[in-house]
């Protein structure tokens, strides 16, 4: 007798786990042609969005599932739609130089110099 609470929140632990949960966007962005960089996925017609995070990327069908009565919806009309770019390059010779330099902008005293 004995054995059967611990048993008993066992399977109901099981049973809560299993229980699938499924984020539901802020915005969707649908009706797109999506370049992903994914070669598995190359392109997307829509993408789900949760704060400042992409969630789900795929079908307008697909993520049909991540839509409230809250997420704005933002049709794209079949514009194109890529990954922000980030231009972080370096020029060889500068980018080069620099690493030879020391770097003393927290030095506090003329003794930390030597």
């Amino acid at each position: 007798m004995r054995y059967y609470f611990p048993r008993i929140v066992f399977f109901l632990f099981l049973l809560t786990s299993c229980e699938e949960t499924l984020l539901k966007s802020d915005t969707i962005i649908y009706n797109a042609t999506i370049w992903t960089g994914n070669a598995a996925q190359p392109t997307a017609t829509s993408f789900a969005i949760k704060g400042d995070t992409i969630i789900a990327i795929g079908s307008n069908e697909e993520i049909a599932h991540y839509k409230d009565k809250t997420t704005q919806m933002i049709d794209a009309k079949g514009h194109l739609i890529t990954p922000g770019f980030i231009d972080a390059h370096v020029h060889l010779l500068m980018g080069g130089n620099s690493l030879l330099n020391v770097e003393l902008r927290d030095a506090k005293t003329p003794a930390i110099f030597s």
